[in-house]
């Protein structure tokens, strides 16, 4: 279920991992690894909807054939 976006078009990182079924750790990972962009703000850390577009775009795609 999708949460309230904060101002701005951007999200908490709580937010991004209810989203996309993630844990914090994996958002770290992923960010650290140069494929989640993080924005900060002040002391706040947010991540834009256009960078977890781009994210969720570069996931790859798996499908499960006929056996």
């Amino acid at each position: 279920m999708q949460q309230e976006v904060s101002p701005g078009g951007m999200k908490t990182i709580s937010q991004f991992c209810a989203d996309n079924g993630c844990s914090r750790s994996f958002a770290y990972i992923e960010h650290r690894a140069g494929r989640l962009t993080f924005t900060k703000l002040g002391r706040a850390t947010r991540i834009k909807l256009e960078d977890e577009q781009a994210w969720r775009d570069s996931l790859p795609v798996v499908t499960v054939e006929a056996a």
